[in-house]
């Protein structure tokens, strides 16, 4: 090979080289010019008898984003209001609240997805100190050994398995027995305290409301929802006079806490099953707000009297082989961000 062609091999390198270079720069300046978002920085406490985790989501980049959603593995949906814009430069703090098991059965670390509005989502895996561990063994004690007297009935029945100061040594999920106030009452309680001598390996609660000073109601209640396991919509003879009524309100500082616990349910990962109790009649789908017609479609569990006893024992067996994965499904990660 000539010299002249030699020459036009270095040349044509040399300039693959630099149109490599270019497109790198390129690229580079392109990733800079959006948002940067990772979590910078966490703060784990406790406060009445539940733990709470405060995170700081930093923007490095140089420019806008919204923040949709939070999600921490066991302590389960951020209460901070949400959707809220995360400027460039800036940080964003966002609070979870809620259990988190002892470290043999949460591997002694959570982890926390941010969901953005440009469609990403980013993780980190928040792990938890051994001061940090001493303190979710102390307070999961602690609460037990509160609840003690009302648990005393459970705990004396033959088919309960675990122990006052038990609970806290199992990983256990949570089903939530979404149960509205004034439609089958008495029948609801009776299932609940079914339900907490029987599935032994869950938490089982109707547990919506809190009291506490400063707290967002409906934020709450959404938490209680999200944070869920799987939920049981209990619905008899009035649910669906009192949902459409409540539907009908209009505004949304109207809206109590139960329909803020049933539109999460709905659109949450948890298993949402019906459950038809005595006197109920079938939903048809004619006759609910349309942002409540997806209830028709899910396949539901007939506690009224002719079937009442095979149907529960298929709920039981149904919520006694159900498996759960660490991470919510359906996002996607931008790890690289964090």
């Amino acid at each position: 090979m000539g010299s002249a062609s030699w020459v036009a091999v270095y040349i044509s390198a040399l300039a693959a080289i630099i149109s490599i270079c270019a497109f790198l720069t390129s690229f580079a300046d392109h990733r800079a010019s959006g948002p940067r978002i990772a979590i910078s920085a966490h703060k784990f406490f406790q406060r009445s008898h539940e733990h709470w985790l405060e995170v700081r989501v930093t923007n490095s980049g140089r420019s806008d984003v919204d923040i949709e959603g939070g999600w921490a593995q066991w302590l389960g949906s951020c209460i901070t209001d949400l959707p809220t814009r995360l400027s460039a430069g800036s940080t964003k703090k966002l609070n979870f609240r809620g259990r988190i098991p002892p470290a043999q059965y949460s591997g002694g670390s959570l982890a926390v997805f941010v969901g953005l509005g440009n469609g990403q989502t980013v993780l980190a895996r928040i792990k938890l100190t051994e001061d940090q561990l001493a303190d979710i063994d102390s307070i999961e004690l602690a609460k037990d050994l509160v609840n003690l007297p009302e648990r005393s009935a459970q705990l004396a029945s033959p088919i309960g398995t675990s122990s006052a100061l038990g609970d806290y040594l199992t990983r256990k999920a949570r089903l939530l027995l979404l149960h509205r106030a004034g439609d089958a009452d008495a029948e609801s309680a009776l299932l609940s305290d079914h339900l907490k001598r029987t599935l032994t390996s869950w938490i089982v609660t109707t547990q919506i409301t809190t009291d506490e000073p400063g707290i967002n109601t409906l934020r709450y209640a959404e938490s209680a929802a999200r944070g869920s396991d799987a939920i049981l919509l209990l619905i008899g003879p009035s649910w669906l006079r009192l949902t459409k009524q409540e539907s009908s309100a209009g505004a949304r500082q109207q809206e109590d806490q139960y329909m803020a616990a049933l539109r999460a349910a709905l659109s949450s990962n948890a298993p949402l099953i019906p459950v038809l109790l005595a006197g109920s009649d079938t939903l048809r789908q004619d006759e609910l707000p349309p942002e409540l017609a997806e209830i028709t479609f899910r396949n539901s569990i007939d506690l009224r009297e002719d079937r009442h006893d095979e149907q529960m024992l298929k709920l039981i067996k149904h919520l006694e082989k159900m498996k759960f994965t660490e991470y919510p499904s359906g996002i996607s990660i931008a790890s690289d961000e964090v």
